[in-house]
């Protein structure tokens, strides 16, 4: 069977969180803005955004941003918003016990900052942020 993903690797759905925790730690970044809100991103070569943009909204439900970098080969995939950011980040750390550690680090910093704002997402379960993933 072919993968309907062409430019990533034919994972299977249950470890594809992993693929996707991997590929941020490496071209990802979560970043606070200027408002003090957080963003999150993933920066690759078109083909490979898009297929990663597909595999993100089809197993998690979060629906990312696409935009063209400065130069013209990279592209993103990008949000700002708080629920996705949450979504996102319980999709890719699902299960896991490998990762960069200063990146989880900054969502748990965020997301215990911004406790009040889990309210105003639809269908999310609170997540314990006392529970190291």
């Amino acid at each position: 069977q072919k993968s309907a993903y062409s430019n990533i690797p034919d994972v299977p759905d249950p470890y594809m969180n992993s693929f996707v925790l991997g590929y941020f730690d490496g071209d990802g970044s979560i970043f606070k803005k200027s408002d003090g809100g957080y963003g999150i991103n993933i920066t690759s070569e078109k083909s490979i955004i898009t297929d990663l943009k597909n595999v993100i909204f089809r197993l998690s439900g979060v629906n990312l941003k696409m935009a063209q970098c400065n130069n013209d080969k990279s592209y993103m995939i990008r949000t700002s918003e708080f629920c996705k950011i949450y979504t996102l980040y319980k999709f890719m750390y699902r299960d896991q016990k490998t990762f960069l550690k200063r990146k989880h680090d900054r969502f748990i910093s965020y997301f215990e900052n911004s406790q009040h704002l889990l309210e105003n997402c639809d269908n999310i379960t609170p997540l314990n942020i006392a529970i190291n993933l």
